[in-house]
């Protein structure tokens, strides 16, 4: 039925937070990003969305019609960039912020099926309609932003499980 249903899940209790109709179009593809803060989808409509996980917002799209239809689109592991592929056969990285394509090829001779960054941000896999599994090693200025971007959420864990860990001396 083309809705989209965002809800919060405690132990058994599962409670609906937001319930919308997309638009324009089924959504073929969804990924998380590694702070669970913001949901990227793709699809018929042509453009890659961002919703808040929490409230269910819609935050922002990009779109530009020369690219056709996303069919499937990852977010990096640092959550600086979306990797959309879909039925022109070229796979694109957008910055997430801007929407910017800061990095597009091409390899596949059918429509592209899946995309996903490698846990350490150095490589894109992808697959196609034509049995292939492509890998692609990232360029040096996207894994060193992802890197340093990846140390800084570690560091922003880490004092929060410290001082989550913390003992509240009473006097």
């Amino acid at each position: 039925d083309k809705t989209m249903v965002f809800s919060s899940i405690n132990g058994n209790e599962i409670t609906r937070l937001k319930s919308l109709q997309t638009s324009n179009g089924t959504i073929s593809g969804l990924a998380v990003d590694a702070t669970n803060k913001f949901a990227v989808t793709s699809g018929q409509d042509k453009k890659v969305h961002i919703w808040n996980v929490a409230s269910g917002k819609h935050v922002r799209a990009y779109r530009q019609d020369s690219w056709g239809e996303f069919y499937k689109c990852d977010i990096d592991p640092s959550g600086m960039f979306i990797a959309t592929c879909g039925f022109d056969k070229v796979i694109r990285i957008l910055d997430f912020f801007s929407g910017e394509v800061v990095g597009e090829v091409a390899g596949h001779s059918e429509l592209v099926t899946g995309i996903k960054f490698s846990p350490d941000g150095n490589f894109l896999i992808t697959v196609g309609g034509d049995g292939c599994i492509l890998q692609w090693r990232l360029g040096g200025l996207l894994r060193s932003a992802m890197k340093e971007r990846m140390l800084e959420l570690y560091a922003v864990a880490k004092r929060k499980q410290e001082k989550a860990n913390e003992v509240v001396a009473l006097p």
